[in-house]
């Protein structure tokens, strides 16, 4: 009876078992077809990706060939700067954030009212407008056909530059004689470009709520990365407000908040609430991912500013003369939030993300009491 009991209780665990082995192997036979799906499906997606980039690039050494006959200095690829040029080439017209400068200029004789009402087109322009007239962008947007991997979007319909133009504007404006053509010269405010966040406060607020940073900061990286120039294009590429690169911070910061990884275009990224939040994603993911290792607040936020600029990685070499942030993060633990400020200054490898430290520093605090934030 034991021995029939015995059988009894154990030919069930032997089943059991020889389930278990072919669950076992069919889970990763599961897992390896998975595995090879994935890689198949990154494979697709970045060969759309570098196509995309690789026509976007030639669309734009193209043009830059085109332009550089009439007009040897073309500006196309300034973060701080919007050139546009007429369908002729005989206008261009140069909107200058940084110098909070427009310079209009042509290569025939025109009227004095036709630059007047060029500058006031020029002055009244919203986002929206100013891709739609923006012959290079139109060229790179005709590109390509719509791609599941390819984000793009429309803009938005707000002032490119100031709410409010100057009623004085034609008193201001500074034309002269400019070989066979002329050219007008017109600054805006002093104050410009501190007036111009303003177009992005409301944005700034409710992204450092919902990453969990500083509004300050977010609108001192806007400043220093574009002027607030909500199309900035500049030769990496980066694109827009925050100056997004798309096949890096792009690729993370959309994964991120979505689960996807996509190419962000520049129309995506020219959109000044997809930038914000692109941008402010990626600073999150800084300060609270790639740097969390460094204790100290003040001294990872520090630290995460200058990788906004530099990469996580160049942030490490400064400390440890290698990539390893956790490495770095000993050494920087062993330091006052002052002492690695100032190690960064010193040691950080390029001078670049040593200046780009040092303003959005100075203009975060100026933000702060702009806004009481």
């Amino acid at each position: 009876m034991a021995y029939r009991r015995l059988i009894v209780i154990f030919f069930p665990l032997l089943l059991q078992a020889d389930s278990f082995e072919d669950y076992k192997a069919k889970q990763e036979k599961a897992f390896k077809n998975k595995k090879l799906k994935f890689i198949d499906f990154k494979k697709q997606e970045d060969a759309a990706f570098n196509t995309y980039l690789k026509k976007e690039k030639d669309a734009i050494k193209a043009y830059e060939k085109q332009v550089s006959a009439l007009w040897p200095q073309n500006d196309l690829q300034d973060a701080k700067k919007l050139t546009n040029y007429s369908k002729d080439l005989q206008t261009k017209t140069m909107i200058d954030f940084e110098k909070n400068q427009i310079v209009i200029s042509t290569k025939h004789k025109v009227s004095k009212n036709d630059l007047l009402k060029k500058l006031d087109e020029t002055l009244s322009l919203t986002s929206e407008k100013a891709y739609a007239q923006n012959n290079l962008e139109q060229k790179i947007k005709a590109l390509s056909a719509p791609s599941k991997y390819i984000k793009t979007s429309a803009l938005n319909p707000q002032p490119l530059l100031l709410k409010k133009v100057d009623h004085l504007r034609s008193e201001k404006a500074y034309i002269t004689q400019d070989g066979g053509g002329k050219k007008l010269t017109y600054s805006l405010p002093k104050d410009a470009t501190y007036k111009r966040s303003f177009n992005y406060l409301r944005a700034a607020k409710s992204n450092a709520i919902r990453f969990n940073v500083s509004a300050e900061i977010l609108l001192a990286i806007m400043h220093s990365e574009s002027s607030f120039n909500p199309m900035a294009r500049s030769h990496i590429p980066a694109f827009g407000l925050m100056q997004i690169v798309p096949k890096s911070a792009g690729i993370d910061s959309y994964k991120f908040l979505y689960k996807k990884r996509r190419l962000l275009s520049a129309s995506y990224l020219y959109n000044t609430t997809n930038n914000i939040e692109i941008g402010s994603a990626y600073f999150h993911i800084l300060y609270y991912k790639y740097l969390a290792s460094i204790k100290n607040p003040q001294s990872r936020l520090y630290c995460a500013i200058a990788g906004y600029n530099t990469g996580a990685g160049n942030v490490a070499w400064a400390f440890v003369h290698n990539n390893n942030v956790k490495k770095a993060s000993k050494r920087i633990n062993k330091m006052s939030p002052q002492e690695v400020y100032n190690h960064l200054l010193k040691n950080l490898k390029y001078d670049e993300p040593k200046h780009y430290l040092k303003r959005v520093r100075q203009r975060s605090i100026r933000y702060k009491r702009l806004y009481r934030l």
